[in-house]
C-alpha cells in the first residue's frame, strides 16, 4: 500500500520540481495538543489486550487523551508546480506527552497469603504510557501573497512508517507483615496506520534562497496496533482484542526554508534601491 501511494507522488513530485525548476527543503518544529481525544479502555489482567490510557486531574475525574500530544520534528523536500501550486515530502517524527493513571483498592483475603486468617489487602496501581511515531506527509501547498509575504494552506495524507506505544507499570500490594511490589514495561507495535492533515500557514523570504514560516495544522488519525512485547518475561503475540488508539492533534510549526534557484514569479518586478523585493504592482496590495 505504502509503494503503490509513493509510486504515484514521487514522480509528481520530481515532475514539479523538473517543469518549474524550484526545489526546496526544510527543517521545522513545533507542539501539538490533543484532538478527538477518547477513553483507551483496557483488561489489565490479560496481556496483549488494549491498555487503558487516560490522565486523572485532582478531581479524580477521567480525562481522555491522544497519543498525538507531544513535539513534533520535520524535514521537508519540496518543489513547485507552478507559482501557486507546491507538492511536499515530508518525514515527520512526533514523541508523545507522557500519560499518567493511578488506581487504588482494598482486598479482602481468608487464609490465603499467610495461613492467619482474613486480612485486608491494600492495592494500588501506577502507570506511565507515552508514544512515538514515525510518518512521512505527502501534501499538496497552495500559496498567494506577494513576493515577499506568502499565506498558504496545505493538505496531504499521513502515512505511518514506524511506532510503538510504551507502558511503564508498577504494582503494589500492602498489609501488614506483607509487602508485594511488582513493575513490567509493555509495548505495542506492528499494523499501518493512515490519516489526513490541514492546515495553513504564512512564508516570510528573507533573502532570495532564505525563508522562515509559521504553519498551524489538524491531524486526524488512529492507530490499531496487532503485536505486543512483555520486555521483564521476553514473552509476545498477536493482540487479540484490537482498538483503535488516538494520535489525533492540532499544532504549530515554526520553520526555515531553503531554496536551490532564485524565486520565480509570473510578474514582472521592479526593482528599488531600498527595497530589492518591492514590486510597484504586486506589493502594494
Amino acid at each position: 500500500m505504502k509503494k503503490s501511494i509513493l509510486s504515484v507522488l514521487f514522480p509528481l513530485f520530481v515532475f514539479s520540481s523538473q517543469t518549474y525548476a524550484q526545489f526546496y527543503i526544510s527543517l521545522s518544529a513545533g507542539g501539538n495538543y490533543a484532538f478527538f481525544s477518547k477513553e483507551v479502555f483496557t483488561d489489565k489482567m490479560n496481556a496483549g489486550t488494549p491498555l487503558r490510557y487516560m490522565t486523572f486531574d485532582p478531581s479524580g475525574k477521567i480525562t481522555p487523551s491522544s497519543f498525538g500530544a507531544g513535539t513534533n520534528f520535520n524535514f521537508t523536500v519540496g518543489g513547485q508546480l507552478s507559482y501557486n501550486i507546491s507538492t511536499e515530502i515530508t518525514f515527520s517524527y512526533i514523541e508523545s506527552n507522557t500519560f499518567s493513571y493511578d488506581s487504588a483498592w482494598t482486598e479482602l483475603y481468608g487464609n490465603t497469603i499467610m495461613n492467619n486468617g482474613p486480612i485486608t489487602l491494600n492495592d494500588s496501581y501506577h502507570a506511565d504510557i507515552s508514544a512515538s511515531m514515525l510518518r512521512i506527509i505527502p501534501t499538496i501547498k497552495i500559496s498567494g501573497g506577494t513576493t515577499r509575504i506568502r499565506p498558504y494552506l496545505k493538505a496531504g495524507l499521513i502515512i505511518k512508517l514506524g511506532g510503538t506505544i510504551t507502558e511503564n507499570n508498577k504494582l503494589n500490594d500492602f498489609a501488614p507483615g506483607y509487602d508485594l511490589s511488582a513493575s513490567s514495561t509493555t509495548i505495542f507495535d506492528g499494523a499501518p496506520s493512515f490519516g489526513f492533515l490541514l492546515g495553513p500557514g504564512c512564508e516570510y523570504k528573507l533573502a532570495d534562497y532564505f525563508s522562515v514560516f509559521l504553519e498551524f495544522n489538524m491531524i486526524i488519525q488512529e492507530w490499531t496496533p496487532d503485536y505486543y512485547q512483555l520486555i521483564d518475561n521476553s514473552s509476545s503475540g498477536s493482540i487479540l482484542k484490537s482498538y483503535s488508539y488516538p494520535f489525533s492533534s492540532f499544532g504549530f510549526n515554526i520553520g526555515l526554508k531553503y531554496s536551490f534557484g532564485k524565486d520565480k514569479t509570473p510578474i514582472k518586478r521592479t526593482k528599488f534601491p531600498s527595497d530589492p523585493h518591492y514590486d510597484s504592482e504586486h506589493d502594494k496590495l
